[in-house]
């Protein structure tokens, strides 16, 4: 995965796996998801900083996408929210980089990180279990060439379909309705017995 941050409110990342290969363009004011193998796309108006536009497309939407929230400015947040278990293993090399691997158990899921144990405490590996899913499925992410004086071009937050591109819609996550109110049950009335009766 390759990724480009400019603060507070601008991202784009490209990431090509081994099933499918998608983009992500943020650019202040719209929010959009590319998939290059079936050239389709969608987009949201989520104006704003990168952290309020990652929120709303998570709570309206139910988009939730990897390491995004490493461009915004909320991290250490959303890292700590719902942590159950945390342990430090050690200390071990990530391709060849001596890393501190940490480890942290949330609800539905394992995570593990590797950062550089050098002057620049840089985030080298993450690994992620998702305990819950069926077979608990792992994804694994690298990080290298971190540069943080880039010189990055105007238009590279910018989406521009390319030729023959579809555009869909996303759909919105449904609203939990409240459950309609019973309706209140006839009291049953008390029979009398008359006297003689047993």
């Amino acid at each position: 995965m390759e990724g480009f941050v400019h603060r507070p409110d601008k991202l784009r990342l490209n990431g090509d796996g081994d099933l499918e290969s998608k983009q992500l363009f943020f650019d202040g004011k719209t929010l959009t998801l590319y998939d290059q193998d079936k050239n389709f796309y969608g987009t949201i108006e989520v104006a704003g900083d990168l952290d309020g536009a990652l929120d709303k497309a998570h709570k309206d939407y139910g988009l939730k996408v990897g390491l995004a929230e490493l461009g915004g400015n909320r991290l250490l947040e959303h890292a700590n929210q719902g942590i159950t278990n945390a342990l430090y293993v050690g200390e071990s090399k990530v391709r060849g980089v001596p890393c501190h691997h940490l480890a942290f158990d949330k609800e539905n899921a394992h995570y593990q990180v590797w950062i550089d144990i050098g002057a620049k405490p840089l985030l080298r590996k993450v690994v992620v279990t998702q305990k819950k899913l069926p077979y608990a499925p792992q994804w694994t992410a690298y990080f290298s060439d971190w540069n943080f004086s880039p010189q990055l071009a105007g238009n590279l937050f910018t989406f521009t379909p390319s030729a023959g591109a579809q555009k869909i819609d996303f759909l919105p996550v449904k609203k939990a309705e409240a459950p309609a109110p019973k309706a209140a049950k006839p009291k049953k009335k008390m029979r009398q017995k008359k006297g003689g009766e047993s």
